[in-house]
């Protein structure tokens, strides 16, 4: 019945989407890259996350995405408030490593108590960002002559190879802390929602023309 119900909503609801963001299946595994808001809200002073993904490991690992970022909290006005700064570097390559994306970026996140155990925390993001390409690997269309030969010319105008942007997010989480540090515990009643938006700037990302990021929102 739930499959039914979503697939009808899919088919009333029609959207235009765009794939253009390095994305992780386990997305809570990094909250940092999730939401800026959720900087230095955990309930340690630090906070320390990796995620590797490794796709289609069969075809000799030509997909791979990794990430590793970190949070601390800063106390504040005693336990009414309290202040986030967390880093995050992302590595992602495509194709046998001819199309490559890397990304550093810093968070600042100011969270409030409204509530007994209850806070909202608010989040912005800033990143440095690089798409490169790689041509070792490549091979065209003028190298074919009945069968591929590395001698002939490309005919092609390789002088760019990759494109450096700024870009800029920002979010907000409303979260309750619960009875035990493990979210999972049925004794924990813990809960987080929050929205953010990535690429406000909606940044130039083309190596050749232009291509501008859309804003990704983003809900949980």
């Amino acid at each position: 019945m739930r499959t039914a119900i979503f697939f009808i909503i899919g088919i009333i609801y029609q959207a235009n989407l765009f794939a253009q963001d390095i994305h992780f299946s386990q997305y809570w595994e990094n909250p940092v890259l999730l939401n800026p808001g959720f900087t230095g809200t955990d309930k340690a002073k630090i906070r320390v996350n990796s995620v590797h993904r490794n796709q289609w490991g069969s075809l000799g690992n030509i997909f791979m995405t990794s990430a590793l970022a970190g949070d601390f909290k800063l106390d504040g006005n005693g336990k009414l408030s309290s202040f986030g700064i967390g880093t995050y570097v992302m590595y992602d390559k495509a194709a046998s490593g001819s199309l490559s994306r890397f990304s550093a970026g810093t968070s600042l996140a100011s969270s409030v108590r409204i509530g007994k155990n209850k806070y909202l925390s608010l989040g912005i993001q800033f990143s440095y960002n690089q798409n490169a390409i790689r041509f070792g690997n490549s091979t065209w269309d003028a190298q074919y002559d009945h069968e591929f030969d590395a001698s002939r010319s490309s005919n092609e105008n390789l002088s760019v190879s990759g494109k450096n942007f700024f870009d800029a997010g920002a979010g907000f989480v409303f979260y309750k802390n619960g009875n035990s540090r493990d979210f999972n515990s049925k004794n924990d009643n813990s809960f987080q929602f929050g929205i953010s938006a990535f690429h406000l700037n909606q940044p130039d990302i083309g190596i050749y023309g232009t291509d501008k990021m859309k804003i990704r929102y983003n809900g949980f």
